[in-house]
């Protein structure tokens, strides 16, 4: 028992350790990795409602990774390993739209939870974990609303189909007794 707890301490020790070595070698990097982001990037950057670093938790062993996340305009949260990867190397995403915003108090984590996927996220900062929670709430929003109100033109153009049809129906009713009458009228003629 005594060897399980010195294992498990030692295990945190290195857990700790090796976190502490990364954060300030991914806090210098992060700089140079934005300011690598090509043209193609900037036009789909454009497209989103926010982009930036996050943690994202990965696994009991590994723990947060930072990643590039993307939030783009139709309500879709995208994340990549780098700003390099956006456009053609999704890591995974969440449709707002089906997710769940939710804050855990212990961990102080942004959960962004789907039918498909859950993301754990911590940001930087407090005024960026504010920033993206007032953004995913608003994508979630709006995503919400586009639904409602494409269910609503459809049905509306559905009912309108059938009102189109019932015309056309009435129309060929009409053609066909004219066309009936011009028959007889021909035949009492001859």
């Amino acid at each position: 028992m005594a060897n399980l707890k010195r294992r498990k301490s030692l295990g945190s020790i290195l857990f700790r350790r090796k976190n502490n070595n990364t954060r300030g070698r991914r806090m210098s990097t992060t700089s140079r990795r934005s300011a690598s982001i090509s043209s193609n990037q900037f036009a789909i950057e454009s497209n989103s409602e926010k982009s930036g670093w996050l943690q994202k938790w990965t696994n009991y062993i590994k723990g947060y990774r930072q990643r590039w996340f993307v939030l783009d305009s139709n309500g879709m949260l995208s994340y990549y390993r780098s700003p390099n990867e956006v456009g053609h190397t999704c890591r995974g995403s969440v449709n707002m739209q089906e997710a769940r915003l939710l804050l855990d108090k212990s961990t102080s984590a942004i959960v962004i939870s789907a039918a498909s996927q859950t993301f754990h996220v911590k940001a930087h900062n407090e005024e960026d974990k504010k920033q993206w929670i007032q953004k995913l709430n608003y994508a979630r929003h709006n995503a919400i609303t586009r639904a409602e109100n494409e269910e609503a033109e459809d049905a509306r153009l559905s009912s309108a189909d059938l009102t189109r049809s019932d015309v056309l129906l009435s129309s060929t009713k009409e053609l066909v007794e004219k066309i009936e009458r011009i028959e007889k009228s021909g035949s009492n003629v001859a």
